[in-house]
């Protein structure tokens, strides 16, 4: 069965004709957990059969000087491009730092050639002669101040290496710094998103709720206005009536403050006399002959019709009683 790639989200197989590599997990310890950490799948620990392919290496395939950019695998679905445009950078000028080293190499192998060849010129005229013993002497020890120089040098170039092994590391911790805040800043503003989202939610709600209370306002408005308005048609009613009463002539109210009215209208001589003469009549009638009269108004009528005789028609005005009431 071939081996699949143990990057997420990445199904490419090991397989012949496929154009890529393969690579198993270091056995340095070091290097094995940079190549974890970059995989950064949770609770997971690769096993002897695990690999990873070149696609997530910035040169397309590994390398094994730790200086190197594509040292350990960069390339993920998680990286974002602006990562990944400064990673292939680096690679460009760790490739252009190489280039330059190997020429400076080159170019001493050509002058430790070309020393060589003066050395053997030294040894044969030292051999023809004598008198160059001397001279020969202080060539040597110009070679061997050049060997202490070389040696510093040597020292010097080690001590940078070191210097920049330690900026790397350095660099990458920074990174990895960075890359942790973005995270942080990135759950940190999906939470703000949501509660903004579910401050947004209860405001709605509140709008209609709110809404719904005005609703409820507004229909009893409308029926306390509708209840205003019969209100004041029935006021009105009231008011028509209460003047229709006012503008009877003969009334309780007007015979009690006037005797002579009493007089003329009934033909007796005063209220009181008339008062008692309701009270000993009602005393011998039932309870209620016309339920839409008073007794105190049919026997008003009476006297006023026997008294005067005026037309029925004349007393429905004054009583506001019907045509059927005074008959």
């Amino acid at each position: 069965m071939p081996m699949e790639c143990c990057a997420v989200n990445c199904s490419n197989l090991c397989v012949r004709r496929s154009g890529l590599s393969f690579y198993t997990f270091p056995v340095d310890l070091d290097r094995r957990n940079k190549w974890i950490a970059a995989v950064n799948r949770k609770n997971w620990y690769p096993t002897k059969h695990a690999v990873i392919c070149s696609e997530h290496f910035i040169d397309g395939q590994k390398s094994n000087n730790q200086f190197a950019p594509n040292y350990i695998p960069t390339i993920f679905q998680r990286v974002d491009s602006p990562m990944k445009r400064k990673m292939e950078a680096q690679v460009a000028d760790f490739r252009r730092r190489t280039a330059s080293r190997k020429q400076r190499i080159e170019q001493t192998e050509i002058t430790d050639q070309q020393k060589k060849k003066a050395k053997e010129s030294r040894m044969q005229e030292l051999a023809e002669s004598s008198k160059r013993q001397k001279e020969a002497r202080k060539l040597e020890e110009r070679r061997l101040k050049e060997i202490e120089e070389q040696q510093r040098l040597e020292e010097e170039r080690k001590r940078r290496e070191e210097d920049e092994r330690e900026r790397l590391l350095r660099e990458e911790e920074r990174r990895e710094a960075e890359q942790r805040k973005e995270i942080e800043d990135a759950k940190q503003k999906r939470l703000d998103e949501m509660n903004r989202l579910q401050q947004a939610e209860e405001t709605r709600l509140k709008y209609d709720e709110l809404l719904k209370k005005y609703d409820d306002l507004l229909l009893n408005y409308n029926q306390a206005v509708e209840e205003l308005e019969q209100l004041r048609t029935r006021e009105a009613k009231l008011n028509t009536k209460v003047d229709e009463l006012q503008t009877r002539i003969a009334s309780r109210q007007s015979l009690e403050e006037n005797d002579k009215q009493v007089k003329f209208y009934t033909g007796l001589p005063s209220f009181a006399v008339l008062l008692a003469i309701c009270n000993l009549v009602i005393k011998g009638l039932p309870e209620c002959l016309f339920s839409g009269c008073p007794m105190f108004d049919q026997l008003l009528i009476t006297l006023i019709k026997l008294r005067l005789n005026i037309p029925d028609q004349d007393l429905v005005y004054r009583f506001g009683v019907n045509q059927s009431t005074v008959s």
